[in-house]
């Protein structure tokens, strides 16, 4: 089974930022990594007028963009999905997945948290590290908001075998 993190935390609080250092660390260390990132209030890609807007306005239950550099698919959906149907989505050929978000899927968690922004949303026992600018009271490991190699050590001790990975 793929391995699932979820990066939690308060809107604004630095979330994004923290994975922009994470996942260049992992994906030196030779990981193949998913990312999903979960918009609880929506948001849209495709704009009104374009090829894809109106493939999809009109009824097709997925559309894919693609070229030589990358693919989009957009498939609609009438409620919030699943991080279980989106995994489905994806398919096996990573090693693990990062969410940004999902705070209340069972997936273990490392929560941003920074001082100027309240409480920690997640409870420890949640949680196998906290990325905070402030000492905590708590036995949760706390890393530093540029920690990245410490939070890719704990991610690769907990959650993934270094002898299946292509990079090592």
């Amino acid at each position: 089974m793929i391995p699932i993190i979820s990066i939690v935390g308060r809107s604004k609080v630095g979330k994004t930022s923290f994975l922009e250092g994470l996942i260049p660390v992992l994906k030196s260390r030779g990981y193949r990594l998913a990312v999903i990132k979960h918009a609880k209030h929506g948001f849209e890609m495709d704009s009104e007028g374009t090829d894809s807007w109106r493939l999809t306005n009109v009824g097709a239950d997925i559309c894919c963009v693609t070229s030589p550099q990358k693919m989009v698919m957009i498939k609609p959906f009438k409620s919030d999905s699943s991080l279980h149907d989106v995994l489905n989505t994806i398919g096996q050929d990573i090693d693990i997945v990062i969410t940004e978000g999902y705070k209340e899927e069972n997936a273990p968690k490392i929560e941003v948290h920074r001082r100027d922004m309240g409480e920690l949303i997640c409870s420890s026992d949640e949680l196998i590290a906290i990325i905070t600018d402030e000492p905590l009271l708590t036995t949760t490991p706390q890393l530093t908001l540029t920690d990245f190699s410490m939070a890719a050590d704990i991610i690769e001790r907990e959650f993934l075998d270094r002898s299946s990975n292509n990079g090592t």
